[in-house]
């Protein structure tokens, strides 16, 4: 495990959310209760709805639902093509093999079946800014470590990002917690070195942005609302260290509390 001084913020750290004092922070395993415009989440079932937006040159029609009561904002779909869709997406994949800039200028019809439609949260303008101008930042790496952001949209009267569903699994979840913290850890430092290459720290940390992939040894970073971009190479390093550090922290205490009620049970994989 990484030993690093956690709460020595480098110089050139401004973010209360990348480093706060002893006692001061909460405990990174929560779940974010930042509502949408829908307010806060229904008690009842996530019935999945139809769902339909315009992107490009693209009615998209889906069905889904919210992807869990604490992010009524964040709507994962599944894409019901019509025969027209699917002879204009059959035309632009075949005409790609030629043309491969079209991918990125029509990227409405390269659509996976399962995305992620994200609005903006009620009074968030600015972290919504913030995520479309990192998506554009961390281009490069979309698809390797976060998710492929294929545009924004308006749906039911208020902006928001498509973008792939990675799958996998949130670290805050028991169905996450199923590395042993000497195998997650090197991952954890992987996925946010990748982003610190490009100039980028995540500023929100908490296991429910941190996703273990579906192949178990990988980590997906979500949520690049809250982000730290001005940090020299020696800082970002030094955060990186301290963030995987913390949420190892996180992680174990998790670890304890599922043992505790059974809800996870050693030995977990990794050891």
């Amino acid at each position: 495990m990484l030993a690093v001084d956690v709460f020595r913020a480098p110089k050139g750290v401004r973010s209360m959310t990348a480093y706060r004092e002893p006692g001061t922070e909460d405990d990174g395993a929560s779940v974010h209760t930042d509502y949408s415009q829908d307010g806060p989440p229904s008690p009842g079932p996530l019935e999945p709805r139809p769902i339909t937006f315009r992107l490009g040159t693209r009615t998209v029609r889906a069905v889904g639902a919210s992807s869990d009561r604490h992010h009524p904002n964040v709507l994962r779909i599944r894409i019901r093509p019509t025969l027209f869709d699917r002879a204009v997406q059959g035309f632009f994949r075949l005409a790609s093999v030629l043309l491969p800039s079209l991918r990125t200028a029509v990227p409405e019809w390269f659509l996976p079946r399962d995305i992620v439609l994200k609005r903006k949260k009620y009074g968030w303008d600015e972290e919504f800014e913030t995520e479309l101008q990192t998506y554009e930042k961390l281009r490069p790496v979309q698809g390797r470590v976060v998710p492929v952001f294929y545009g924004r949209v308006d749906y039911q009267g208020a902006p928001a990002i498509v973008l792939s569903d990675v799958g996998g699994v949130c670290l805050a979840e028991p169905a996450g917690a199923v590395l042993e913290p000497e195998a997650l850890g090197p991952l954890l430092h992987l996925a946010q070195s990748v982003l610190a290459d490009l100039g980028v720290l995540h500023d929100d940390i908490k296991l429910d942005n941190f996703r273990l992939a579906d192949s178990g040894d990988q980590i997906w970073i979500v949520d690049l609302e809250r982000v730290v971009t001005d940090l020299d190479e020696e800082d970002l390093r030094f955060m990186v260290d301290s963030n995987t550090s913390r949420l190892l922290g996180y992680y174990q205490n998790n670890l304890a509390c599922f043992a505790s009620d059974g809800t996870v049970t050693r030995p977990l994989k990794g050891r």
